[in-house]
């Protein structure tokens, strides 16, 4: 069954993004005055889409410095149980 898609395209002259931890919600705002307001996306979404930058538009191997220094900064750590 064919489900309907709805898609926005925006034109941003000088586009600036900020991300809030504590709501889960990435803001992309145009000359720090019109703004788009994503609400749902995780840390874990943003680390994703910083590791896909990194490897399809920049190009970088997976074995380079800084997509390691990457996610040994990112990786969840196992906690250590300090008694």
């Amino acid at each position: 069954m064919l489900k309907p898609e709805l898609n926005y395209h925006f034109y941003l002259k000088d586009a600036s993004l900020f991300y809030c931890d504590d709501h889960n919600t990435l803001r992309i705002c145009d000359q720090l005055e019109d703004s788009i307001t994503l609400e749902g996306i995780t840390r874990k979404d943003v680390n994703y889409f910083i590791e896909k930058y990194f490897e399809y538009v920049l190009e970088l191997p997976k074995t380079s410095k800084l997509i390691k220094a990457f996610k040994e900064v990112t990786e969840p750590k196992e906690k250590v149980n300090v008694e």
